[in-house]
């Protein structure tokens, strides 16, 4: 019982100290994240370092508000637009200069395109962000 109490402990502060709204952590996220990211030159996503966004398909741009949790497997992503105060749930990877983002009204479990999730590939812009 002893040496379950200070484990117990430890680890509290390991999970505590990986909360989604610990600043540091989402700062070096968005840093990583911050910039534009592309899917054939058709659709365009814009991830702004003051917790907006934009995306643009075909001319048509859809502003919002994001927010991230880097701290969840996989890492989780909210975009709520202006003109709607009912927010996309996502999940999302980074691997280099490929974004993988899954999207939908409820947030998906796995990076597939299915009935009510769309799947993108983003691939970063030349001379943007990292």
């Amino acid at each position: 019982m002893r040496t379950v109490i200070p484990a117990l402990g430890i680890s509290l502060l390991l999970l505590g100290s990986a909360r989604p709204d610990d600043p540091k952590a989402v700062k070096k996220e968005i840093e990583l994240l911050r910039g534009t990211w592309s899917l054939n030159g058709d659709v365009q996503l814009a991830i702004y370092g003051d917790e907006s966004f934009e995306i643009n398909i075909a001319g048509n741009r859809l502003n919002g508000a994001r927010q991230i949790d880097p701290t969840k497997e996989p890492k989780h992503i909210t975009l709520t637009p202006d003109s709607s105060k009912k927010p996309l749930y996502g999940i999302y990877k980074l691997e280099g200069d490929t974004l993988t983002l899954c999207i939908g009204e409820k947030r998906p479990t796995q990076f597939k395109a299915k009935a009510g999730a769309t799947l993108w590939v983003l691939k970063r812009e030349k001379g943007e962000g990292k």
